[in-house]
């Protein structure tokens, strides 16, 4: 497979929601690989915070992860207050 079909084959198993394929090595691929990787390791992190690792943060793609992604982690991390009965 030619360089531009990896990138294509890539690109359009990202567009399908499909980022644990394993990257291309190529030169073109890099920006996609970058993100393949940081897109895993997000995922990674969200599961983490589902199981409740509420220490987990986000620094890239600025206003998705200043926020979005940490204000949403540390609105989950509040504990409720306890309800006084009357």
């Amino acid at each position: 497979m030619t360089n531009q079909a990896n990138l294509l084959n890539l690109y359009l198993k990202l567009l399908l929601d499909n980022i644990k394929v394993p990257p291309p090595k190529n030169f073109l691929a890099s920006s996609f690989k970058e993100l393949h990787l940081r897109l895993l390791h997000l995922t990674w992190q969200a599961q983490q915070v589902a199981s409740g690792n509420y220490s987990q943060r986000v620094d890239f793609m600025d206003e998705f992860s200043s926020k979005a992604f940490n204000s949403m982690v540390v609105t989950v991390h509040i504990p409720p207050r306890p309800v006084v009965a009357f």
